[in-house]
């Protein structure tokens, strides 16, 4: 039987704002071995992806950049 993870909104979405906000996060999340299936939630879990994606091919992961990924235009730079 596996131990099913606490689920906290909050805490899903700290980590993916400090993602956002600071470059630097991707290490520590990256450290620790956290995976888009670690999220609760299904858009978490996306947007993990699409951020982690994103980050190993050299782009921004800035909400500005990331909304418009997500509504299919290119960001400006």
């Amino acid at each position: 039987m596996s131990r099913k993870l606490p689920q906290d909104p909050h805490a899903e979405r700290a980590v993916l704002a400090a993602m956002m906000l600071d470059d630097r996060a991707f290490a520590i999340v990256e450290g620790c071995g956290l995976e888009a299936g670690d999220f609760a939630y299904d858009k978490h879990r996306a947007l993990f992806d699409m951020m982690r994606a994103r980050h190993a091919a050299g782009e921004l992961c800035d909400t500005f950049s990331l909304a418009s990924a997500l509504q299919g235009r290119p960001a400006a730079r």
